[in-house]
């Protein structure tokens, strides 16, 4: 978990293996919610969570149009970000000028390699 300075919220994660993680990121995602908020406080001090899961192997679903990146919202205080690096290394065009790329970029280089 991790909280930026301006109290955004975020829960990181790799998965080398290739695994379901829709509920896993939904319990940890919904877990962080309820630690931002403590009993008798009004539900209007919660802050928006963003759960990233970066995955180091291809996916087996039959997505036709799977890409290295998903974005979802789940609702106004719930939001996922999939990257999956063996997708993006397969990517031909990468941009060295998209801050996304660049990090995607280390990644890449860093868990894939080993």
């Amino acid at each position: 978990m991790a909280i930026t300075d301006e109290g955004e919220q975020f829960n990181i994660e790799s998965q080398l293996r290739n695994i379901d993680m829709n509920s896993r990121t939904m319990f940890y995602g919904a877990r962080q919610l309820v630690h931002s908020v403590r009993k008798g406080q009004n539900y209007k001090v919660l802050k928006k969570v963003r759960v990233i899961t970066i995955f180091g192997s291809k996916s087996h679903e039959k997505d036709k149009h799977k890409k290295y990146y998903k974005y979802e919202k789940s609702n106004e205080f719930l939001e996922r970000y999939e990257f999956n690096l063996p997708e993006f290394e397969s990517l031909k065009n990468k941009d060295v000028n998209n801050p996304q790329h660049r990090c995607l970029m280390f990644l890449s280089e860093k868990i894939m390699k080993k």
